[in-house]
């Protein structure tokens, strides 16, 4: 069995391997490299992560808990499908979480922090 990818910042001891296959398979969903709708194929996921196919299926049941993945007993699981009502729902909420991030970033920053943002562009 190859080596799990890791999360940033954490060594993969102390992880489970459920939660590496549930990051990986949610970057997947998350950037369309499982597209809305697809055919989530347990067996080739696992295969592919390196994984045995328990964790795989304990990352879709988190998955499909967090309305990520559709699942059809019997039939399989599926990548849910992106309702365009909620996108734009989601990228104004987005739009007015980064503003507030940004202003209590510039508010609470160091003056060495600050001094280093010109050079940073």
């Amino acid at each position: 069995m190859s080596t799990p990818r890791r999360a940033a910042g954490k060594p993969a001891s102390s992880q489970l391997l459920s939660d590496l296959a549930y990051e990986a398979i949610r970057d997947k969903l998350v950037h369309l490299d499982i597209a809305p709708g697809d055919a989530i194929d347990e067996v080739q996921l696992a295969t592919e992560l390196g994984l045995g196919r328990t964790p795989v299926r304990e990352a879709i049941k988190r998955l499909a808990y967090q309305k990520l993945v559709v699942v059809y007993p019997r039939s399989g699981s599926y990548a849910a499908q992106v309702d365009v009502a909620d996108l734009a729902s989601l990228c104004d909420i987005r739009e007015r979480l980064e503003g507030l991030a940004a202003e209590r970033a510039a508010s609470e920053a160091r003056y060495e922090e600050r001094q280093e943002l010109p050079a940073a562009r």
